[in-house]
């Protein structure tokens, strides 16, 4: 008689061989439908632009070129691949926290003798 402890437990498939994960294709083109009814207003308040300018101004902002951009009544539909969606997601979110109006600040330090930098 064999006793439990002397029993094999059955092998499990570890989890991570086990799943079939599908491949990415990261020039593979698809659709996503990003809501952006908020900008659109935010644009329009911000800039008193109309609506039109409004989307006009905010495709120009994206970085997927129009004829991959279009519109289903608020809602911007991108035809890009899987790193322009994340391009185009960063981009909404950016303007959604920020608006358009952004400030670029650059500074640059000097060190030595004043004698030189004054001459800058």
């Amino acid at each position: 008689m064999v006793g439990a402890a002397d029993e094999k437990p059955e092998e499990v498939p570890d989890a991570e061989t086990s799943v079939a994960r599908p491949s990415i294709d990261p020039t593979q083109f698809s659709d996503r439908t990003y809501y952006v009814h908020d900008i659109l207003t935010r644009i329009c308040n911000d800039a008193r632009v109309t609506r039109k300018e409004a989307r006009n101004t905010l495709t120009s902002q994206l970085p997927v070129e129009a004829p991959r951009i279009r519109w289903s009544s608020e809602d911007l539909v991108a035809h890009c691949t899987e790193v322009s969606h994340s391009r185009v997601a960063a981009v909404l979110e950016t303007i959604r926290r920020g608006g358009l109006s952004q400030i670029m600040i650059h500074a640059t330090i000097i060190e030595g003798p004043s004698e030189s930098i004054d001459a800058v």
